[in-house]
Protein backbone atom coordinates (compact mmCIF):
# COMPACT_ATOMS: atom_id res chain seq x y z
CA UNK A 1 0.00 0.00 0.00
CA UNK A 2 2.69 1.98 0.99
CA UNK A 3 4.45 1.58 -2.26
CA UNK A 4 1.54 2.32 -4.29
CA UNK A 5 0.56 5.43 -2.77
CA UNK A 6 4.81 6.59 -3.28
CA UNK A 7 3.91 5.94 -6.84
CA UNK A 8 0.34 8.24 -7.53
CA UNK A 9 2.03 10.84 -5.17
CA UNK A 10 5.20 10.56 -7.84
CA UNK A 11 2.81 10.43 -10.69
CA UNK A 12 1.55 14.08 -9.82
CA UNK A 13 4.97 15.18 -9.40
CA UNK A 14 6.44 14.13 -12.38
CA UNK A 15 3.42 14.59 -14.69
CA UNK A 16 4.44 18.16 -16.14
CA UNK A 17 7.90 15.91 -16.78
CA UNK A 18 5.98 13.54 -19.09
CA UNK A 19 3.98 15.91 -20.42
CA UNK A 20 6.89 17.75 -21.66
CA UNK A 21 8.62 14.37 -22.59
CA UNK A 22 5.50 13.98 -25.07
CA UNK A 23 5.60 17.59 -26.94
CA UNK A 24 9.22 16.88 -27.27
CA UNK A 25 8.93 13.00 -28.82
CA UNK A 26 6.07 14.75 -31.47
CA UNK A 27 8.20 17.04 -32.37
CA UNK A 28 11.17 14.70 -33.21
CA UNK A 29 8.77 11.72 -34.87
CA UNK A 30 6.53 15.00 -36.66
CA UNK A 31 5.52 14.71 -40.08
CA UNK A 32 8.65 16.19 -42.63
CA UNK A 33 5.36 16.69 -44.96
CA UNK A 34 2.50 19.00 -44.71
CA UNK A 35 -0.71 19.61 -46.91
CA UNK A 36 -0.96 22.59 -48.23
CA UNK A 37 -3.68 24.44 -50.73
CA UNK A 38 -2.72 27.15 -52.58
CA UNK A 39 -5.79 29.05 -54.50
CA UNK A 40 -4.69 29.89 -58.10
CA UNK A 41 -8.47 31.32 -58.95
CA UNK A 42 -11.77 31.91 -57.77
CA UNK A 43 -12.56 28.58 -59.75
CA UNK A 44 -8.91 26.60 -59.59
CA UNK A 45 -7.54 24.69 -55.84
CA UNK A 46 -4.10 22.98 -56.30
CA UNK A 47 -3.47 20.09 -53.77
CA UNK A 48 0.29 20.06 -53.23
CA UNK A 49 2.78 18.96 -50.46
CA UNK A 50 4.29 21.53 -48.85
CA UNK A 51 8.29 20.30 -47.25
CA UNK A 52 8.99 21.16 -43.68
CA UNK A 53 12.23 21.27 -42.23
CA UNK A 54 12.15 19.52 -38.66
CA UNK A 55 14.91 20.98 -37.30
CA UNK A 56 14.41 19.13 -33.96
CA UNK A 57 15.32 15.81 -35.80
CA UNK A 58 18.07 17.16 -38.06
CA UNK A 59 19.77 18.54 -35.26
CA UNK A 60 20.08 15.65 -33.03
CA UNK A 61 20.49 13.21 -36.08
CA UNK A 62 23.43 15.65 -37.05
CA UNK A 63 24.30 15.47 -33.05
CA UNK A 64 24.23 11.47 -32.75
CA UNK A 65 26.30 11.53 -36.55
CA UNK A 66 29.19 14.08 -34.49
CA UNK A 67 29.61 10.98 -31.53
CA UNK A 68 29.21 7.91 -34.05
CA UNK A 69 33.13 7.62 -33.77
CA UNK A 70 33.24 8.49 -29.92
CA UNK A 71 32.25 5.58 -28.14
CA UNK A 72 33.54 5.62 -24.79
CA UNK A 73 36.02 2.82 -23.85
CA UNK A 74 36.44 1.66 -20.11
CA UNK A 75 40.18 0.99 -18.49
CA UNK A 76 40.81 0.45 -14.76
CA UNK A 77 43.44 3.04 -13.23
CA UNK A 78 46.08 1.40 -11.40
CA UNK A 79 46.19 2.71 -7.43
CA UNK A 80 49.91 2.63 -7.43
CA UNK A 81 52.62 1.70 -9.69
CA UNK A 82 53.50 -1.98 -8.62
CA UNK A 83 53.42 -5.08 -10.42
CA UNK A 84 50.80 -6.15 -8.39
CA UNK A 85 48.64 -3.44 -8.76
CA UNK A 86 49.08 -3.16 -12.71
CA UNK A 87 48.23 -6.85 -12.94
CA UNK A 88 44.93 -6.18 -10.97
CA UNK A 89 44.09 -3.16 -12.98
CA UNK A 90 44.77 -5.26 -16.18
CA UNK A 91 42.54 -7.72 -14.85
CA UNK A 92 39.74 -5.10 -13.89
CA UNK A 93 39.67 -3.84 -17.55
CA UNK A 94 39.18 -7.09 -19.05
CA UNK A 95 36.59 -8.03 -16.76
CA UNK A 96 34.83 -4.72 -17.56
CA UNK A 97 35.00 -4.66 -20.97
CA UNK A 98 33.91 -8.24 -21.23
CA UNK A 99 30.75 -6.88 -19.83
CA UNK A 100 30.54 -3.81 -22.61
CA UNK A 101 30.93 -6.46 -25.38
CA UNK A 102 28.50 -8.53 -23.37
CA UNK A 103 25.45 -6.04 -23.32
CA UNK A 104 26.37 -4.60 -26.86
CA UNK A 105 26.76 -1.24 -25.35
CA UNK A 106 27.78 0.20 -28.62
CA UNK A 107 24.25 0.02 -29.71
CA UNK A 108 23.18 1.00 -26.22
CA UNK A 109 25.68 4.12 -25.89
CA UNK A 110 23.52 5.38 -28.92
CA UNK A 111 20.17 4.91 -27.26
CA UNK A 112 21.32 6.55 -24.37
CA UNK A 113 22.57 9.72 -26.45
CA UNK A 114 19.65 9.52 -28.39
CA UNK A 115 17.50 10.42 -25.26
CA UNK A 116 19.87 12.50 -23.57
CA UNK A 117 19.97 14.56 -26.12
CA UNK A 118 16.23 14.70 -26.78
CA UNK A 119 14.61 14.52 -23.70
CA UNK A 120 17.54 15.96 -21.30
CA UNK A 121 17.79 12.34 -19.10
CA UNK A 122 18.64 9.21 -19.93
CA UNK A 123 18.42 6.11 -17.13
CA UNK A 124 20.27 3.32 -16.96
CA UNK A 125 20.09 0.10 -14.75
CA UNK A 126 22.67 -2.59 -14.09
CA UNK A 127 22.27 -6.09 -12.27
CA UNK A 128 24.15 -9.28 -11.62
CA UNK A 129 22.18 -11.43 -13.76
CA UNK A 130 22.93 -15.62 -14.25
CA UNK A 131 21.68 -15.31 -17.71
CA UNK A 132 24.78 -13.38 -19.15
CA UNK A 133 28.01 -14.52 -19.79
CA UNK A 134 29.69 -11.52 -18.42
CA UNK A 135 27.15 -12.08 -15.20
CA UNK A 136 25.76 -8.59 -15.81
CA UNK A 137 22.83 -7.15 -17.62
CA UNK A 138 22.75 -3.24 -18.23
CA UNK A 139 19.36 -2.12 -19.50
CA UNK A 140 18.35 1.18 -20.87
CA UNK A 141 15.02 2.52 -19.40
CA UNK A 142 12.50 4.40 -20.63
CA UNK A 143 12.42 8.06 -18.69
CA UNK A 144 8.66 8.44 -18.68
CA UNK A 145 8.11 5.30 -16.47
CA UNK A 146 10.96 6.50 -14.35
CA UNK A 147 9.99 8.07 -10.77
CA UNK A 148 12.43 8.63 -8.05
CA UNK A 149 11.59 10.40 -4.64
CA UNK A 150 14.57 12.45 -3.35
CA UNK A 151 15.75 12.10 0.66
CA UNK A 152 15.41 15.52 0.81
CA UNK A 153 15.00 19.28 -1.42
CA UNK A 154 18.43 19.28 -2.81
CA UNK A 155 17.58 16.37 -4.91
CA UNK A 156 21.75 14.45 -3.92
CA UNK A 157 20.20 11.44 -2.36
CA UNK A 158 17.44 9.52 -4.33
CA UNK A 159 15.72 7.82 -1.16
CA UNK A 160 13.33 5.50 -3.25
CA UNK A 161 12.67 4.31 -7.15
CA UNK A 162 9.97 3.45 -9.51
CA UNK A 163 9.71 1.82 -12.60
CA UNK A 164 6.30 1.39 -13.77
CA UNK A 165 5.77 -0.61 -17.39
CA UNK A 166 2.40 -2.58 -18.99
CA UNK A 167 3.51 -6.08 -19.52
CA UNK A 168 2.31 -7.74 -22.62
CA UNK A 169 0.06 -10.29 -22.28
CA UNK A 170 -1.93 -12.83 -24.63
CA UNK A 171 -5.49 -12.16 -24.68
CA UNK A 172 -8.34 -14.63 -24.61
CA UNK A 173 -9.26 -13.62 -28.38
CA UNK A 174 -5.23 -14.35 -28.82
CA UNK A 175 -4.51 -10.82 -30.06
CA UNK A 176 -1.78 -8.81 -28.76
CA UNK A 177 -1.59 -5.16 -27.36
CA UNK A 178 2.32 -4.99 -28.75
CA UNK A 179 2.85 -1.61 -30.83
CA UNK A 180 5.91 -1.95 -32.85
CA UNK A 181 5.33 1.55 -34.17
CA UNK A 182 4.99 3.03 -30.55
CA UNK A 183 6.26 6.66 -30.21
CA UNK A 184 4.82 7.75 -26.99
CA UNK A 185 5.27 6.13 -23.88
CA UNK A 186 2.38 6.39 -20.85
CA UNK A 187 2.11 5.04 -17.41
CA UNK A 188 -1.33 5.70 -16.86
CA UNK A 189 -2.44 1.44 -17.47
CA UNK A 190 -5.59 -0.06 -15.98
CA UNK A 191 -4.58 -3.64 -16.42
CA UNK A 192 -1.20 -5.71 -16.94
CA UNK A 193 0.66 -3.02 -15.40
CA UNK A 194 4.31 -4.06 -13.36
CA UNK A 195 5.52 -1.44 -10.80
CA UNK A 196 9.13 -2.03 -9.97
CA UNK A 197 10.39 -0.70 -6.67
CA UNK A 198 14.17 0.01 -5.33
CA UNK A 199 14.83 1.38 -2.38
CA UNK A 200 19.05 0.75 -0.55
CA UNK A 201 17.53 -2.56 0.83
CA UNK A 202 14.74 -3.75 -0.97
CA UNK A 203 13.52 -4.52 -4.67
CA UNK A 204 9.24 -5.12 -4.69
CA UNK A 205 7.39 -5.92 -8.23
CA UNK A 206 3.65 -5.55 -8.20
CA UNK A 207 1.52 -6.65 -10.47
CA UNK A 208 -1.95 -5.25 -11.36
CA UNK A 209 -2.05 -3.74 -7.55
CA UNK A 210 -0.90 -6.89 -5.85
CA UNK A 211 2.66 -7.50 -4.46
CA UNK A 212 3.55 -10.70 -6.36
CA UNK A 213 7.69 -10.72 -5.16
CA UNK A 214 10.00 -9.17 -2.40
CA UNK A 215 13.81 -9.44 -2.61
CA UNK A 216 16.21 -8.21 0.09
CA UNK A 217 18.89 -7.41 -2.47
CA UNK A 218 20.81 -5.49 0.75
CA UNK A 219 23.00 -3.75 -1.72
CA UNK A 220 23.33 -0.26 0.08
CA UNK A 221 22.44 1.84 -3.09
CA UNK A 222 20.05 1.87 -5.85
CA UNK A 223 21.29 0.03 -8.75
CA UNK A 224 19.78 3.04 -11.71
CA UNK A 225 21.66 6.18 -12.27
CA UNK A 226 20.94 9.12 -15.03
CA UNK A 227 22.94 10.47 -17.17
CA UNK A 228 22.07 14.33 -17.45
CA UNK A 229 22.44 16.03 -20.75
CA UNK A 230 22.40 19.89 -19.00
CA UNK A 231 21.64 19.25 -15.50
CA UNK A 232 19.60 22.09 -13.30
CA UNK A 233 20.87 22.02 -9.46
CA UNK A 234 18.78 20.75 -7.11
CA UNK A 235 16.29 19.14 -9.88
CA UNK A 236 15.50 15.82 -11.46
CA UNK A 237 14.75 16.85 -14.90
CA UNK A 238 17.60 18.09 -16.59
CA UNK A 239 17.39 20.25 -20.27
CA UNK A 240 18.12 18.54 -24.02
CA UNK A 241 19.81 19.85 -26.74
Amino acid sequence: TDILECYQSLQIVFSRRNEDYKTLRRQYFGDLRAPAKRTRSVSETQEEMLTVYNLVNASLKRYLASLAGAVPTAKAIPRRKSSEELDKAARRTKWIRNIWSDNEMEIKYGQLVWLQSLLGMAPIKALPNTNKASGFKISVLVPEFCYFKPKDDSWDVIDKFIYTYRRYKNRSDDTWTLDPDRKEFDTTYLKDTMIEYWDEQWVVWIEDGVEKYRLDHNLGFIPVSTAANIPIPHNMVSEGD
